[in-house]
């Protein structure tokens, strides 16, 4: 009881802010719940099919992997499929993740011998700095993810100290790596990284019984979306890669992008950040350069740590460290930051546990070193402080500045389409742009002109023959009547030839692609029925959104 005080401050701590964001989201929202993300109503949309009709897709009728996470869609399947179907899902289980996610970290901390105190700090610490209420708010899957990545690494460190390895930790292991796989595919990092150390501690067995089972959610999503017309990745995550072309006149801008920008700078500037207008672009920067600051703290306190004659867990520690160093460094050069924080949260939060750990194992030595030097060194330390671990605390406040505005945009515009569509537009073939919430609120045949949830689209984007020309055919062959989209994502060669019916504008976007989404009806001869229902449904908007006729 006595040594799991700093869980449960934690565990407390943390529900007094999920309180407190409770009642700020319902201020905004006028007492409604809603996400900080689109992209949540995307994996609940995709299981809600999944569920009830065996079609992984945002439509009961075509398959198409919009879903970043195959294993968070997949819980919500099956939760689904118990009749449990309205949109909170997301939000408990995000919440369940939170709490096992401190209780994980709390019991490797204990293991290591940290005191209370201790304890406290960094538990505290990692639901600051990664921060928490955001991720918890998006509906997500990136605590989920962080939780299976902890466990996974501490067993894989854990098996790089035993003396022999047993069936079990290898299966579990395994196990973990599977699950957070599942989770997020950029997970491969931390495997590649952790099968990199097995095989220099010649532990050749366990890393291929380890990598084997932890790719199977792969290769499973692969053959599957393969046999159903789709790629060996979610469209999801193909489309939103940074990866560039893999033409030969591109190499040598790709190097440049991965070695200059992303490895040395953590992507572009972070003027901006704090800029509503610009917090959307900029959110990248600020997450880039948190993960370098990492790249610089987590391999110097490697290094720092004497391993020789030192016990197992100092040992554990150190190769917890270099794990997630390596897969630190893959992610930034290969994978894309940002985008409310979330792509690299596992890595922010494996850094927090991970130097914490390597501080205690030298803790003994800070002290003795700084009660020695002086008043000037002591200055210059604070300094050294403040440079590395500022960008983390920008990052986290430009989370907790964003977070409920968010949740007002997404309700305000996303949320509202996705009502007026199940009202008017049941059954009725309709392109959108974003599709997550009008996916899941609504009974139209969603068709997704940006390629997310649609294998065609996405096809002609990967292949270059995304065009006006193209669009403008593919949704004729649909059969769309109208499409709700952002006008400035397209050319008027292609909107142009639709009749223009409104459009709902909201106020202090901080999330959403465009302030104003529009309403297009493809053949003129639906237009004015597209405007009346747009006039009717007007008097249901939120006080906080302003629509207009045409």
């Amino acid at each position: 009881m006595k040594n799991n005080k700093p869980l449960y401050t934690a565990w407390i701590f943390l529900t007094v802010l999920l309180i407190f964001s409770w009642y700020k989201i319902s201020r905004l929202t006028g007492g409604h719940f809603c996400y900080s993300l689109d992209d949540a109503f995307i994996h609940m949309a995709v299981a809600k099919n999944f569920a009830l009709h065996g079609v992984w897709g945002i439509t009961s009728d075509a398959y198409g992997s919009a879903s970043s996470s195959p294993l968070f869609t997949v819980v919500l399947a099956a939760i689904y499929r118990t009749g449990i179907n309205g949109y909170m899902v997301g939000f408990w289980i995000n919440v369940v993740a939170a709490y096992l996610l401190l209780y994980s970290t709390h019991r490797i901390l204990l293991n290591y011998g940290m005191p209370e105190i201790g304890r406290v700090v960094v538990l505290v610490a990692l639901i600051i700095l990664l921060p928490f209420t955001v991720m918890i708010l998006t509906g997500m899957e990136h605590l989920l993810h962080l939780w299976f990545s902890l466990l996974f690494v501490q067993v894989v460190v854990e098996m790089i100290t035993a003396d022999k390895v047993s069936v079990r930790q290898m299966l579990v292991a395994g196990a973990y790596g599977a699950l957070m796989i599942g989770a997020r595919f950029e997970s491969l990092f931390l495997l590649g990284a952790a099968g990199l150390l097995l095989l220099f501690y010649r532990k050749i067995g366990t890393a291929l019984v380890v990598g084997v089972i932890a790719v199977l959610p792969v290769v499973i999503f692969a053959v599957v979306s393969v046999a159903y017309g789709g790629y060996i990745l979610p469209n999801s995550v193909l489309l939103k890669s940074s990866g560039g072309s893999a033409s030969s006149g591109s190499i040598a801008q790709a190097l440049q992008d991965i070695i200059v920008y992303r490895l040395m700078y953590g992507n572009s500037t972070v003027l901006g950040l704090f800029n509503a207008d610009h917090a959307k672009a900029y959110s990248s920067s600020i997450s880039g350069t948190s993960l370098i600051r990492i790249l610089i703290i987590l391999p110097l306190l490697v290094v720092l740590v004497r391993v020789k004659g030192a016990g197992s867990l100092t040992k554990q520690a150190v190769n917890f460290g270099i794990i997630v160093s390596i897969g630190c460094a893959l992610h930034l050069a290969l994978a894309a930051v940002g985008w409310m924080f979330r792509y690299e949260a596992y890595l922010v939060g494996l850094a927090i546990v991970s130097i914490s750990m390597l501080l205690w194992c030298v803790w003994p030595q800070i002290t003795s070193v700084y009660q020695d030097i002086g008043i000037p060194q002591k200055a210059v330390l604070l300094l050294l402080l403040f440079f590395a671990g500022s960008p983390l605390l920008a990052r986290a406040l430009s989370g907790y500045r964003i977070q409920y505005r968010a949740c007002r945009n997404i309700y305000d515009q996303q949320l509202q389409m996705g009502r007026f569509l199940q009202q008017y537009y049941p059954e009725t073939s309709v392109a959108a742009n974003d599709i997550g919430a009008v996916s899941f609120l609504s009974d139209s045949r969603i068709i997704d002109v940006w390629g997310l949830g649609n294998n065609e689209v996405a096809k002609s984007k990967l292949t270059g023959h995304y065009s006006d020309a193209f669009l403008g055919g593919f949704l004729k062959k649909e059969h769309v009547k109208i499409a709700v989209i952002y006008k400035n994502w397209y050319s008027p060669e292609l909107y142009g030839k639709w009749t223009s019916a409104g459009d709902w504008t909201i106020q202090d976007n901080v999330v959403c692609a465009d302030k104003i989404v529009h309403f297009f009806a493809l053949d003129s001869a639906d237009a004015p029925a597209l405007r009346r229902n747009l006039e009717a449904f007007k008097a249901e908007l939120p006080a906080s959104v302003t629509s207009a006729i045409y």
